[in-house]
């Protein structure tokens, strides 16, 4: 295998390091019982949030889950193709949609929360802007030259029949 080292990589590698880190944050936070260091004014509420029962999901602290994601977005970057990227990153999204109402219910933001968000839509944007731009590695290729996936063969619609009675109609 190879590794992707783009720009668009490295763009990818630091955002992924900064979630990481507010990640690990929260986690240690959550784990030690040690109050996050927030200021507390008006709608904006860690302490509210990150006790709240939106707080775990199976029993794991969303600051676990949002580090298990950058951990995996750095590797998608690193090793699979843009293709991947951008579904990686979109299903982020979609999950940063559901923390989005979570705080709407709540009526309260968390800021690190919040950091974390922004970074994950940077990154889906980030990854749709690599593959619109050709960055980043291709799928695996075939032996035809098409972009191609294990266990799954594509259709060529120039080969049609419609061609191959062109072809013998020429040949006769």
């Amino acid at each position: 295998m190879t590794m992707n080292t783009g720009k668009f990589a490295k763009a990818a590698l630091i955002l992924s390091v900064l979630g990481l880190a507010v990640s690990l944050y929260l986690v240690v936070a959550h784990y030690t019982n040690t109050p996050v260091a927030c200021p507390k004014s008006g709608i904006i509420d860690c302490a509210k949030v990150l006790n709240s029962q939106f707080a775990n999901l199976l029993g794991v602290p969303l600051g676990a889950w949002g580090a298990a994601f950058f951990i995996i977005e750095m590797l998608v970057v690193l090793y699979a193709g843009r293709d991947a990227n951008v579904l990686y990153n979109g299903i982020g999204v979609a999950f940063v949609a559901y923390l989005l109402f979570a705080e709407y219910s709540l009526r309260a933001i968390c800021i690190y929360c919040t950091s974390v968000h922004i970074l994950v839509i940077a990154l889906f944007l980030l990854s749709i802007y690599a593959y619109e731009r050709g960055a980043g590695r291709k799928p695996r290729e075939s032996r035809e030259g098409k972009a191609s996936f294990p266990g799954v063969r594509k259709l060529d619609w120039r080969r049609s029949t419609r061609g191959s009675r062109r072809r013998q109609k020429r040949h006769k």
